[in-house]
């Protein structure tokens, strides 16, 4: 129902709440408007700072000797680009809420959703978009979404994209 629902959806697994931040899983910088709203207003409210998170996923590093495909060749100064347009996004929602405090990073990894269960371990809020995908696309391609819910070490929202 999480994954479907037209409205943010929060599910708490057990334990008890954590002291700290809230965490943003930033599917590209500038789209996931909704997502970071919610973030942003729930850091303010909890008083804590938001921690932005965008996972470029890349196929596993190339075996010695082997020359990356076109595209790849220039993947740290890819990864700088990404971090910096990430903290720009940070900047903004700063400048949008007042006593906000945020911080950014880019994590070259092979799947989001392993990344952002390790964010939760140190979370007290964990938010995502929804991109809402048909049944069919989201059995090819994963739920980064559904693995949270059963993955996070913290509550976990999810937000439908407007």
């Amino acid at each position: 129902m999480a994954t479907h629902a037209d409205c943010p959806v929060t599910v708490v697994r057990g334990g008890p709440p954590r002291d700290g931040f809230v965490v943003v899983g930033v599917d590209q910088p500038g789209e996931d408007q909704a997502a970071l709203e919610f973030a942003a207003t729930e850091a303010v409210l909890r008083d804590v700072p938001l921690h932005l998170i965008h996972a470029d996923v890349r196929p596993q590093v190339l075996p010695l000797g082997m020359a990356a495909p076109p595209g790849q060749a220039d993947q740290a100064g890819v990864l700088r680009a990404e971090q910096r347009a990430l903290e720009d996004v940070g900047r903004r929602w700063r400048e949008r809420q007042p006593g906000l405090r945020t911080s950014a990073d880019v994590l070259c990894v092979a799947a989001a959703s392993a990344v952002l269960v390790k964010a939760s371990e140190n979370a007290r809020l964990l938010v995502v978009g929804s991109h809402q995908r048909n049944p069919l696309a989201r059995v090819l391609l994963g739920s980064v979404s559904a693995h949270l819910l059963h993955h996070a070490e913290c509550p976990v929202t999810i937000v439908p994209r407007g």
